[in-house]
């Protein structure tokens, strides 16, 4: 999950439908729910974002660390993105 959301936007139709599956799944764990959920963010933020705000409201510690965790890499990448991005595309 950690590899795909590193892909972010280049991801496939099948493969975030996959990742969806996991981020919304009953017998999937919390952690591996919020780190979908940070790879379907990368994604689809429209989808994603709201399942980690979600989690970053969890009543278990690991999942808000998890979440904030996640949270922050988003910004992280957004940045070095934004940073690399050439200025005249």
């Amino acid at each position: 999950l950690e590899a795909i959301a590193l892909i972010g936007p280049l991801c496939d139709e099948q493969t975030g439908s996959q990742i969806r599956k996991l981020a919304n799944g009953w017998l999937v764990t919390a952690i591996t729910r919020v780190r979908a959920a940070y790879a379907l963010a990368r994604w689809r933020p429209s989808e994603g974002l709201p399942l980690l705000a979600r989690h970053a409201n969890s009543l278990r510690p690991d999942v808000r660390e998890a979440a904030a965790q996640a949270q922050n890499l988003l910004a992280t990448l957004q940045e070095q993105e934004r940073a690399t991005a050439h200025p005249f595309r």
